[in-house]
């Protein structure tokens, strides 16, 4: 109960401060582009590339003890949609005892698809406007936001489009997304999902927000070699997080979305 109360205190103070927000000066944030252009119907890629203070975090779109994720609205032309943001894989990270959260350090870009419509006029420029608000943790938390505006040329159709310079960053990013997890490395045994890889040092989970609450992800969250065995509460919503497999020796590791329903067999009241 102690740790539950720890979590809703902090919830409580996070949500009050976060009324008024202060200028970003532990995180600081640009929109960064794919490409120079935007076409006409077709997807426009940009960034939202954090810069972080040494020491300070922001937090992951996931379950977290003591922190909430980045919030972002858009303000885009007329006839322009944006799409889901996209998450790299966080990392573990335990700010006292028996507190668990998911974190970003030093730097991270989040991905935000947006969608041109058909009718934009090549050689136009257009604006995309970008509201912030985030929280970033050292030792105590601040709230912080920002508004944010990057200019956009409407191409013509069938015409190359060039890199930007930032380019790297949202490459570096990709990088870290979820790619699809091989069959093979999923199951379930009654309400414990087994998560498991070949040739592995070390395997990972870290569950999104919407995801079906485990039973403790600060214990299971983590093992050594290539199994790890994540419980998980009574519940009929879907497991919804990321997997990441370090390999044994060197190389980076690998990370996959995690989506599975728990099985019927499992259910409560079957």
């Amino acid at each position: 109960m102690l740790r539950f109360g720890v979590i809703i205190a902090a919830a409580l103070i996070a949500s009050l401060t976060l009324a008024q927000p202060a200028p970003p000066v532990h995180a600081k944030p640009r929109i960064v582009l794919e490409h120079l252009t935007a076409t006409p119907g077709e997807t426009a890629w940009i960034g939202i590339a954090f810069e972080i203070e040494d020491g300070w975090h922001i937090y992951w779109d996931g379950i977290n003890d003591s922190g909430m994720a980045v919030e972002i609205e858009a303000d885009l032309p007329a006839g322009w949609r944006a799409g889901d943001i996209h998450w790299p894989a966080p990392k573990r990270y335990f700010p006292a005892e028996g507190i668990l959260d998911h974190v970003y350090e030093h730097r991270v870009t989040l991905l935000l698809p947006l969608e041109v419509p058909e009718h934009a006029r090549p050689g136009r420029i257009e604006r995309v406007r970008l509201s912030l608000a985030w929280l970033v943790c050292a030792d105590l938390c601040l709230p912080e936001a920002a508004d944010l505006e990057a200019p956009i040329l409407i191409g013509r159709p069938g015409e190359p489009r060039r890199p930007s310079r930032d380019l790297p960053l949202i490459e570096e990013s990709r990088t870290r997304l979820p790619r699809v997890i091989p069959p093979d490395s999923i199951r379930w045994e009654g309400r414990t999902l087994l998560l498991t890889a070949s040739n592995a040092a070390r395997v990972a989970f870290y569950p999104r927000r919407d995801s079906l609450e485990p039973v403790s992800i600060l214990d299971d969250g983590v093992a050594d070699g290539g199994r790890l065995a994540v419980r998980f509460r009574e519940g009929d919503q879907p497991v919804h997080g990321v997997m990441e497999v370090w390999p044994i020796g060197e190389g980076p590791s690998a990370v996959y979305r995690v989506f599975t329903e728990p099985p019927s067999a499992a259910r409560p009241g079957q």
